[in-house]
């Protein structure tokens, strides 16, 4: 295999890679791409006397067209509508006021170590437990929300001595 089939070669997949990032982001296909045409336009230098330094110039110029295309003209394309992200987040929200669950009832649906999932009026959220290990299926009660935060504890036995009321 001569120079020439080599730079070709490096030249056409490299453009390849660079074009297959758009659809399989990453970074990786698009740096292994930009470093194939790095070396083309190194290896223009040494395999053509005469066009060396043009061919590395219109290999630099291609590149950085394309990567104007990229980034001004195809998210404004059908494809890049489908493939980009269009809306702004000015109008969303976070998560609403779950002050209301404090002394609701639930049941876990994970373990809480102190972490996991628990039922509460139907819904699932993801809950902090009070004290320890609480296993699952076992019945809790809100005792505190702190923001995102909810915070559970195991529900006393009916009968136990413990007077708190939630």
């Amino acid at each position: 295999m001569t120079l020439i089939q080599v730079f070709y070669i490096l030249l056409v997949t490299g453009v390849l890679l660079l074009s297959l990032e758009i659809f399989v982001p990453g970074g990786i296909l698009g740096t292994i791409g930009g470093l194939m045409l790095i070396s083309t336009i190194f290896m223009s230098l040494f395999i053509f006397d005469k066009y060396g330094v043009l061919i590395a110039f219109l290999i630099m110029v291609f590149s950085v067209a394309m990567l104007v295309a990229w980034i001004a003209i195809l998210p404004k394309t059908p494809l890049g509508k489908r493939i980009t992200l269009n809306h702004t987040l000015v109008s969303a929200k976070s998560n609403s006021d779950r002050t209301s669950l404090v002394g609701r009832e639930g049941i876990t649906v994970s373990e809480l170590r102190p972490s996991g999932f628990a039922k509460i009026d139907g819904k699932k959220y993801d809950v902090l437990s009070d004290g320890g290990l609480i296993s699952v299926d076992k019945e809790i009660v809100v005792t505190n929300v702190s923001g995102i935060r909810i915070i559970v504890q195991e529900k006393p036995e009916a009968g136990g001595a413990s007077g708190d009321k939630y």
